[in-house]
């Protein structure tokens, strides 16, 4: 369900935005979910419909596996300090990963400022 709601959020910041074509990439750390977004198959009619809708929103090569210690949401949802956010290992993730996010991230906000 988490992974459903994330692409309806993403889905929802992209049209907010106008910018349907933007590449995003979406991280779950549920390797279970990450499969039935992936694969096919015979599932109940309640995941059926949540992996319908999933890949109607996003592309399924835009899902990725975040380790659940490296996960901010999970850490943010166990009640950790700000402190412990920081210095946690998500930040490290996000930079050591091919996609570049950050840079990515920092290349969009000075090209819309131009």
């Amino acid at each position: 369900m988490a992974c459903c709601i994330g692409a309806r959020l993403v889905n929802s910041i992209l049209k907010a935005l106008n910018m349907p074509d933007l590449k995003v990439t979406l991280w779950s750390d549920s390797t279970t979910a990450l499969w039935w977004i992936k694969e096919y198959g015979n599932w109940s009619v309640f995941v059926a419909n949540r992996v319908k809708e999933i890949r109607q929103l996003t592309q399924i090569q835009s899902w990725k596996y975040v380790p659940g210690n490296m996960n901010i949401v999970d850490l943010l949802s166990r009640g950790c300090s700000p402190r412990q956010m920081l210095n946690s290992e998500w930040r490290a993730f996000l930079v050591e990963t091919k996609f570049g996010i950050l840079a990515r991230w920092g290349n969009w906000l000075r090209a819309s400022r131009s």
